[in-house]
C-alpha cells in the first residue's frame, strides 16, 4: 500500500473517532432530562430566576439534541466513506490479481 492510502485511511479514522465521540459521549444528558430540570429549578424562590434558569436549561436541552442529530449524521457519513474507500481498495486489488492472472496465460 502507498503512503497516500495510509494517509487517507488515517484521516478517515481520525474523523470516525471524533464524530463517534461527539455523537455518543459528548453531550450532557443530566441537564437535558425533564425531571432533572425540575429538580434543578425547584430550589429557586424567586419566580423570575426560576423562569430564567428553566429557559436556559430548555435551550441547552434543545441545543444538545441538535448536536446529537448533526453528530449522528456526520458519523454515518464518515462511516459510509470509510466503507466505500475500503471496498474500492479491495475491488482494485481483486482486479489487479485478475489482470495478473490473465497476463500470465
Amino acid at each position: 500500500m502507498s503512503r497516500t492510502w495510509y494517509a487517507v485511511l488515517t484521516t478517515y479514522m481520525v474523523l470516525f473517532f471524533i464524530t463517534g465521540y461527539i455523537t455518543f459521549f459528548y453531550n450532557n444528558i443530566f441537564a437535558t432530562r425533564a425531571e432533572n430540570i425540575a429538580k434543578i429549578t425547584k430550589v429557586y424562590d424567586d419566580q423570575e430566576k426560576f423562569k430564567l434558569v428553566e429557559e436556559l436549561l430548555q435551550n441547552d436541552a434543545k441545543t444538545s439534541q441538535d448536536e446529537n442529530n448533526i453528530g449522528s449524521q456526520s458519523f454515518n457519513v464518515v462511516l459510509g466513506a470509510i466503507v466505500s474507500f475500503l471496498s474500492t481498495t479491495l475491488a482494485q486489488k481483486n482486479n489487479h490479481k485478475k489482470n495478473d492472472n490473465i497476463n500470465k496465460i
